[in-house]
């Protein structure tokens, strides 16, 4: 019986091995999308991945417990919680190690993500979303890991490089979640990418013109459902859009792009602005989406210098100069990408639509080639006049999103006073 009762304990024991409990929570969750049609499968994989080690360390409780009273009703006095088989030196030893072990894995059911440890992000030169991540907390959500079964799985909305977009309900509440595809999961640290974009936009909940976050659960984000992407709804409908909505939308655009710069404990640079990177809300207000490459271009607390980042090798017509010559990159990249965006909702087309993408036209483009702005004869001149600073090839004279913010609000506040001065003459 002694020797039945070690073998159940020493189970309960090794089930954990707590000198490197990161190799048991580093473990990513395999998500198999075609699993469930209605429920992401997500903490269900995860639970699956957890259960058995906390049951079994459970169940040899339990057994030690059930046979540590048929011992005491058969005349063996035990010494504290255990019976007298074990001396009180390994007694106090079980009792240490199961002890620890169950809550090794109540913790593991918690939350307990080493992808939440900021020094994980943490980078030498400083310039790391860390803070973020330390900040993070995933439990203030609606949608955690927790919950997250409850989230029902609709229509793809989307499908990109490493992850999918899909519709979803959660009780009766239209969401939108992004989930890494299940041949991508393996990637390096794309669940760390997840975790950083579910970080930021969680310092960005109270923000009107970002979108807003619901839920994260490792390589799960829930998000509020918005409509249409701005691009679609330019170029895809015919429906009118008068020169005041432009303006409204040309607001919109810009304070979503002012709040990412000023969020605290930032600034944030987007680093992928473009029309079908702006949603347009059930209230009609277009919302920043997509933040998986924002990247921190605030002071180093390191070298106490501004940071800056390196370019990807694009060749977009929306990429900048400073990007096209490979130079450090910050906020103002935003700025330039976001005259575009402005320009397009009068243009409601593809900048240099029908010009072939050469090297030649690139090249024009470094040196100020830019789409016209004479065919917008509604829109106010300083409407015009602010696009073209915004995408002036020298960084340093266009404003910040901030100071478009400013005078766009200036720009309608003239406008609707022209407007209403007119109708007053009219009468």
């Amino acid at each position: 019986m002694k020797l039945l009762l070690s073998t159940v304990m020493s189970v309960a024991i090794t089930t954990v091995d707590l000198d490197s409990p990161s190799e048991t929570l580093s473990a990513t969750p395999v998500v198999n999308i075609k699993s469930s049609e209605t429920v992401l499968p997500l903490p269900r994989r995860r639970q699956a991945a957890t259960t058995p080690a906390y049951s079994v360390v459970k169940f040899a409780l339990m057994t030690a417990l059930l046979l540590n009273g048929y011992f005491l009703l058969n005349g063996y006095f035990g010494s504290g919680f255990f019976i007298t088989p074990f001396s009180g030196t390994e007694t106090s030893q079980v009792m240490e190690s199961t002890t620890k072990a169950i809550t090794t894995q109540i913790k593991i059911g918690n939350q307990s993500h080493p992808h939440l440890d900021p020094e994980v992000y943490r980078r030498r030169d400083g310039c790391d979303l860390s803070e973020f991540v330390r900040q993070f907390k995933p439990e203030e959500l609606e949608v955690n890991c927790n919950n997250m079964h409850e989230v029902k799985r609709g229509k793809l909305l989307g499908s990109g490089w490493w992850r999918e977009v899909y519709e979803g309900d959660w009780h009766g509440r239209k969401v939108a979640f992004s989930v890494v595809k299940e041949d991508r999961l393996a990637e390096k640290n794309l669940l760390q990418d997840t975790t950083q974009t579910a970080a930021v936009l969680f310092q960005l909940r109270q923000a009107p013109n970002i979108v807003h976050l619901l839920g994260w659960c490792d390589t799960t984000i829930v998000l509020e459902k918005a409509g249409m992407t701005l691009k679609d709804h330019l170029r895809g409908g015919d429906e009118e859009i008068s020169t005041r909505q432009a303006l409204a939308m040309a607001l919109d655009i810009a304070k979503g792009v002012a709040q990412l710069h000023t969020v605290p404990g930032g600034p944030l640079t987007h680093n992928d602005i473009k029309s079908d990177q702006f949603l347009i809300n059930e209230d009609g207000k277009v919302v920043l989406n997509d933040l998986n490459q924002a990247q921190y271009t605030g002071i180093s607390p390191i070298t106490n210098k501004k940071c800056k980042f390196r370019p990807y090798l694009r060749t977009s017509v929306l990429r900048s100069p400073e990007e096209k010559r490979k130079r450090p990159l910050g906020e103002s990249i935003d700025v330039y990408a976001t005259a575009f965006v402005l320009w397009e909702l009068r243009a409601r087309g593809k900048p240099f639509r029908g010009r072939k993408k050469t090297r030649k036209r690139e090249n024009k483009i470094i040196k100020g080639l830019r789409p016209g702005v004479n065919f917008m004869k509604d829109y106010p001149p300083a409407m015009k006049q602010l696009i073209l600073q915004a995408w002036d090839g020298d960084r340093a004279k266009r404003p910040t999103a901030s100071e478009m913010v400013e005078r766009i609000e200036i720009i309608i506040r003239d406008y609707d006073d022209a407007a209403t001065s007119k109708n007053e003459t009219q009468f």
